[in-house]
């Protein structure tokens, strides 16, 4: 029973492996940019946040890019409105803001990506395989489960019928 244990935990390691490098938001992200920080509420609508955690509720949850260098290419107008450049750091720095109030996660990658230009990774082969395999073995283990309670249930059965017979005599 403990190398099943063991199995499990080693697909749920792999999957959370696979989602990192294969992901929503896998890239890598250029050299230029040298930390990400994000800053909202302790709490919203009484939703725990657990990171940076300091700033009043009144202030809008904002995820800043630190980047070393100056900018290559500009914004686009719709992308200003959204993020805006301070020059707090250092001269040579710049960091850019992208106001995260009511955007989804998706939202707030597109204009990460948009900001920082990365190189967003693809899926290789190995991975797909090792995606595809994973989700082989869920599948596997799903239908163990349900075997697992049907024979449980069978025997519980069983074990009624013999209760009863039992009682009559």
């Amino acid at each position: 029973m403990p190398a099943s244990s063991i199995a499990g935990r080693l697909r749920k390691l792999q999957q959370r492996m696979l989602d990192i490098r294969c992901g929503t938001g896998a890239m890598i992200l250029p050299k230029s940019v040298k930390r990400i920080h994000l800053r909202f509420a302790p709490k919203i609508n009484n939703v725990q946040m657990t990171v940076e955690h300091n700033a009043p509720q009144e202030e809008k949850p904002i995820l800043s890019i630190h980047f070393t260098e100056a900018p290559t290419q500009q914004s686009d107008a719709g992308e200003a409105s959204e993020s805006s450049t301070t020059d707090s750091n250092a001269p040579a720095s710049r960091v850019e803001t992208i106001d995260c109030q009511n955007k989804t996660n998706a939202i707030i990658l597109q204009e990460l990506v948009a900001l920082t230009n990365p190189t967003l990774l693809e899926t290789s082969p190995q991975d797909e395989a090792l995606r595809e395999e994973l989700a082989r073995q869920f599948d596997l283990n799903e239908q163990g489960r349900k075997q697992a309670v049907e024979r449980a249930a069978e025997v519980k059965r069983q074990e009624n019928m013999i209760k009863q017979a039992r009682d009559m005599l």
